[in-house]
């Protein structure tokens, strides 16, 4: 999984490096506003980001979860991953990107080449997406790729108690592939 680089118009994804901490921490990590429909906590502190970088490569090592480089800045501005939770069958555990990125395309970017690469490369036969019901960019970008909705369930954030409901998608091979046709 190391080797695994994908690329698109204006991104490549690919796993995280110990120098992607201060760009992760600058435009993405420290931005309340992008955290706010996340799970995770925002950070302020280089310490505090060379211990996350650190714990974010660890998680990645043999998961399909990669963070995003935009190509023209060679900033890391987000990430996304995926884990194959029964084999072959694939969750989300998240696509973010930074609240200065957002509106460029890259959401739409960086779904379609994680469903390509999941379906295509990885034999996915069915690919989960959450989303908090309040964050209607994700839930438009699922619908987009042709996710459909499955169940609702109320959740606790643990660093803040924040209560949400998240919202559950699938997407199929087979749906997938029609849809590519289109």
């Amino acid at each position: 999984m190391h080797e695994v680089q994908l690329e698109t118009k204006d991104l490549l994804i690919r796993k995280a490096l110990k120098s992607d901490a201060e760009s992760l921490l600058n435009n993405y990590w420290s931005k309340p506003k992008t955290a706010r429909l996340m799970l995770w906590k925002p950070i302020f502190e280089p310490e505090e980001a060379v211990e996350r970088i650190n714990k974010t490569i660890e998680f990645e090592k043999d998961k399909p979860c990669f963070v995003i480089e935009e190509k023209s800045s060679k900033q890391v501005i987000g990430m996304v991953g995926f884990i194959e939770t029964e084999k072959d069958i694939y969750e989300d555990c998240g696509l973010g990107i930074g609240c200065d990125f957002v509106g460029k395309g890259y959401g739409t970017q960086t779904l379609k080449r994680m469903l390509e690469y999941l379906f295509e490369d990885c034999g996915a036969k069915k690919v989960f997406y959450t989303s908090m019901q309040q964050n209607i960019a994700s839930i438009s970008l699922q619908e987009k790729f042709g996710f459909k909705y499955i169940q609702s369930m109320q959740k606790i954030r643990s660093h803040d108690n924040f209560e949400y409901t998240i919202n559950m998608y699938e997407l199929t091979k087979e749906e997938y592939f029609k849809n590519k046709q289109k």
